[in-house]
């Protein structure tokens, strides 16, 4: 079973321990009621009625985290969209993808939103900004003056974000750099000679890749910069409160306690969908299937 068309339910999570991400707490004993893909009520049980049609889920002992993101992904490969249903199996409902074929990318997520296909969230930037030819999907910008028609393009694609790459000449990354603020646009990707980490932040670009060659150190203005991308992250993550989508993992253990306890998955909700040790089990037989029979 590659696809689970699992249908969408009133769901009440009943005794749980919710873990906020932003400050590190944790509040024990918590209802949480989801409807339509997103969470409608968090709270205790005295204010915090069960609905007569929801589907009770009893999580006493154990811990409710917002779903997991993966911010660097490649999904428009060979078999890429059978892999899919892995992610959430793994409690990962997010993911940045960082290049490829935006047709494939926004297709792939219609089925996930739907129902139709099990996979996680996508933000997705299409083609990235290069300053040489490479065998993946691209534009070149050898110029500044090739920046602005660059930029103008990705827009035009809708993409969620730009991706800068490498070979980049320096005058043509600023000039990047300045279309994509001035058309309200993130844009995130590789730190390529001559521009530095620092300058590449000071720049507007919002996370730095792949950073291998650069003295790996930390300043207190690096620190500032990093601060600053916070309301992005949170974005991104979520959270376990009444609006949020409904994107959460289950814990059997504390994950304060102990990070790795983000691997002892008790179940996935992803865009609203439960996913039990069950169907868990099923996506990931199905990828197993899928790889098999592309052999």
């Amino acid at each position: 079973m590659t696809n689970l068309l699992l249908a969408l339910q009133v769901v009440a999570l009943t005794h749980a321990t919710v873990i906020d991400v932003a400050d590190d707490s944790a509040s024990k004993g918590l209802t949480i009621v989801l409807r339509d893909r997103r969470i409608e009520r968090v709270g205790p049980p005295a204010t915090t009625p069960v609905p007569a049609d929801a589907r009770t889920i009893d999580l006493a002992g154990r811990f409710v985290i917002p779903g997991m993101w993966d911010m660097h992904v490649h999904n428009d490969v060979p078999g890429g969209r059978a892999l899919l249903p892995l992610y959430v199996a793994w409690g990962v409902t997010g993911v940045r993808d960082m290049d490829g074929s935006l047709a494939n990318l926004r297709r792939w997520q219609r089925e996930i939103i739907s129902g139709t296909l099990t996979g996680p969230r996508m933000v997705v930037s299409g083609p990235y900004l290069v300053g040489a030819r490479v065998p993946l999907p691209h534009i070149l910008v050898r110029a500044p003056a090739e920046a602005a028609p660059a930029v103008d393009s990705l827009v035009r694609l809708g993409v969620d974000f730009i991706k800068v790459h490498n070979a980049l000449p320096a005058d043509a990354y600023v000039a990047i750099a300045h279309e994509a603020r001035r058309r309200r646009l993130l844009f995130a990707g590789h730190v390529f000679p001559p521009v530095t980490p620092l300058q590449a932040s000071d720049s507007g670009q919002r996370s730095e890749e792949h950073l291998s060659g650069f003295p790996n150190e930390c300043t207190a203005e690096d620190s500032t910069a990093v601060a600053s991308a916070l309301p992005l992250q949170r974005f991104l993550l979520g959270g376990v409160a009444a609006g949020k989508v409904a994107d959460l993992v289950v814990l059997d253990a504390d994950p304060l306690a102990d990070i790795r306890n983000t691997r002892r998955i008790f179940l996935v909700v992803a865009n609203g969908r439960v996913y039990d040790a069950e169907a868990r089990a099923a996506l990931i037989a199905g990828v197993k299937r899928a790889a098999q029979g592309s052999r």
